[in-house]
């Protein structure tokens, strides 16, 4: 039992080691926008850990980074299901959305009618 037990700690020990340095990883990469490598990784961590607010966070960064408005958007509302009341996901949400708000607009103003 005890050797179970500790085959589990280290199991969950490492699972977080490498979800905090694939993190490390891609926030470097990112900051060195290298974006399109950080979303890699990003979206790597994000099929291991579905349920990482910073991954799903980042993912939506990212995402605006590279022009991908509508996807950003997703991520940072899969991030609010389990932080609804995070103000930097809330924050960053209310500015894309206005984007995207504010690319319909435009393109509806450039539309040949």
């Amino acid at each position: 039992m005890k050797t179970l037990l500790l085959v589990l700690i280290g199991a969950l020990s490492f699972s977080f080691y490498s979800h905090a340095n694939g993190l490390q990883e891609a926030t470097l990469l990112y900051q060195n926008k290298d974006y399109q490598k950080a979303l890699t990784i990003y979206e790597s961590l994000d099929n291991k850990y579905p349920n990482s607010v910073p991954t799903l966070y980042n993912l939506g960064n990212t995402h605006i980074q590279l022009g991908n408005i509508g996807k950003g958007i997703v991520y940072y509302k899969r991030a609010l299901r389990f932080e609804p009341r995070n103000k930097d996901i809330l924050h960053n949400l209310e500015i894309a959305q206005s984007k995207m708000r504010s690319e319909e607009h435009t393109s509806e103003l450039q539309s040949p009618d």
